[in-house]
């Protein structure tokens, strides 16, 4: 199972830059380690099927830790890089669109009065 294990997570990367992508790939590897191991150890299995169980559940946490930092890293890519004129915008789309509800909840506001 480890071969396999191997086989099947070699080619995933996180950061197209060599040495981090090893250290994030080595975090991720010792946490997928500490959590297949408390879970097989949870279920009282030993030996050959013990081993299935714990390099399986390995297996499924390293995939979708590797795949849950990568959307991360992308989430956090995209807002960077959009333009401070777009956050401001939406700031202020938010806020035309809370001081109209509380315009039409009271009706003795400000916001009700003609200005001319």
């Amino acid at each position: 199972m480890k071969e396999l294990f191997g086989i099947l997570t070699s080619q995933l990367s996180i950061v197209d830059d060599v040495l981090t992508n090893y250290i994030l790939i080595a975090i991720v590897g010792f946490i997928a380690y500490k959590l297949a191991f408390f879970l097989e150890g949870e279920t009282g299995a030993r030996g050959e099927l013990g081993s299935i169980i714990h390099w399986t559940i390995r297996l499924f946490i390293f995939v979708a830790l590797v795949y849950i930092i990568k959307a991360i890293i992308f989430v956090y890519l995209l807002l960077t890089s959009i333009s401070i004129f777009y956050y401001l915008s939406l700031a202020l789309i938010i806020l035309l669109i809370f001081l109209k509800k509380y315009a039409i909840e009271n009706k003795e506001s400000i916001l009700n009065q003609k200005v001319i």
